[in-house]
């Protein structure tokens, strides 16, 4: 699974999640380390280790979104 600030591979196109292991692209500004932890750790106990292969999570202060979205998901 990649972790990365860079938005460049929230690009579905260029970066197709269903190719990759997960791709969770980190949008907190400023990007500090105890508010990444925290929104890391919310994820994690969330969702579980299968959910992460083929897909692109941003990932938040306020939490994260998927693509392609958990089925049954919006």
């Amino acid at each position: 699974m990649l972790l990365t600030h860079d938005k460049g591979f929230a690009n579905i196109v260029a970066y197709p999640p269903d190719q990759y292991a997960g791709i969770v692209r980190v949008n907190i500004h400023p990007p500090r380390l105890d508010l990444v932890i925290e929104a890391l750790t919310k994820l994690l106990a969330e969702m579980s280790p299968g959910h992460f292969a083929g897909r692109l999570i941003t990932l938040d202060t306020f939490g994260y979104r998927l693509y392609p979205p958990l089925e049954g998901e919006r």
